[in-house]
């Protein structure tokens, strides 16, 4: 979805850069109401809302304006929407965000400083990118402002990769060392300081990832590893296996297996280990379709879901409990 909805939203900007700037009124007004609306609704075209992914696609095509060759067609037309989707991804982030935090105070989701962080930081830079603020403002204080962007994009994808597995965290990777890549070479000359600071910076980015395993006690990157196994690797025998696997906190999330003919023929799920279902998310309903997907592909490679992750490699964990202790 998240690469569906950059390409959408980079070729509206690109063909589209002065209707983008001389709608932004209605266009944000459109967007607030939407967004208000993911909180109360529980509809399907909602998604790209509660999970964030469209205020993410915002932010990532925000982001790459800035990394753009200089002076160069798309440079000037991703720099001129820059404000209005800067606005408009603070907005369409925000029920994700609010959701979020409910989760933590709730308690039915460990805490996650970095996705706290992330948008504590970008309320400020969202407050200032109306032009009524920034003209009170010293130029020299808004760009120093505006330098918090890449602690964000920092932050951002941090959050991203604890909260995420499978492909997802392979896309991810490959969109930020591309930008970082792409600012470095269209803005910066590869001289020895530049190196260091790149050297330093990436020491910094596996010191911080090494703190939030830790004082998570492994909790967050621990509930990813997740085991791929494929039935086409397998030989197990026809008949019912019963697998168990840790869900969130205390609750144990349990599954029947049914083998015929050599592939899963269905799977029952017993107890979804979850805590009561919360209005973004039906954590039954996530892991059923977890089950519909493992049985169709004949693999347990699932990826998750924002705010499900201890359902969904519960029964995925709980899977291959039963088919490897058969």
């Amino acid at each position: 979805m998240i690469i569906i909805l950059i390409i959408i939203l980079a070729l509206i900007a690109y063909v589209y850069p002065k209707i983008i700037t001389k709608t932004f009124v209605p266009t944000t007004i459109l967007f607030t109401l939407i967004s208000a609306t993911a909180f109360f609704v529980d509809f399907s075209l909602l998604s790209p809302f509660k999970t964030g992914f469209l205020g993410l696609a915002f932010f990532i095509i925000v982001m790459f304006a800035g990394a753009m060759p200089k002076h160069s067609v798309l440079e000037k037309k991703f720099k001129s929407v820059r404000k209005e989707y800067s606005i408009y991804g603070f907005i369409t982030i925000t029920p994700h965000a609010i959701l979020f935090f409910i989760d933590m105070l709730n308690e039915t989701m460990n805490f996650e400083w970095f996705g706290v962080m992330t948008y504590l930081i970008m309320v400020p830079l969202f407050i200032t990118s109306f032009y009524i603020i920034r003209k009170k403002m010293s130029n020299k204080t808004w760009k120093i402002l505006q330098k918090a962007s890449y602690i964000i994009y920092l932050l951002l994808y941090i959050h991203l990769i604890l909260f995420y597995t499978g492909n997802n965290i392979y896309l991810y990777t490959a969109l930020f060392v591309f930008y970082v890549a792409l600012k470095n070479y269209n803005h910066f000359s590869f001289s020895k300081t530049v190196i260091r600071k790149l050297i330093i910076s990436s020491v910094a980015v596996v010191l911080i990832l090494s703190i939030a395993y830790i004082g998570t006690d492994g909790q967050i990157i621990a509930s990813h590893a997740v085991n791929k196994l494929y039935m086409s690797d397998l030989s197990i025998e026809d008949g019912v296996y019963y697998g168990s696997a840790d869900g969130y906190e205390d609750y144990t999330v349990v599954v029947e297996v049914i083998i015929e003919q050599g592939v899963i023929k269905s799977i029952i799920l017993l107890d979804d280990g979850s805590s009561e279902p919360r209005k973004e998310y039906d954590y039954t309903e996530i892991a059923k379709d977890v089950i519909e997907e493992i049985i169709e592909k004949q693999h347990t490679d699932i990826d998750v879901v924002s705010g499900a992750t201890h359902t969904v490699d519960g029964v995925v964990n709980a899977v291959l409990d039963a088919l490897l202790e058969h």
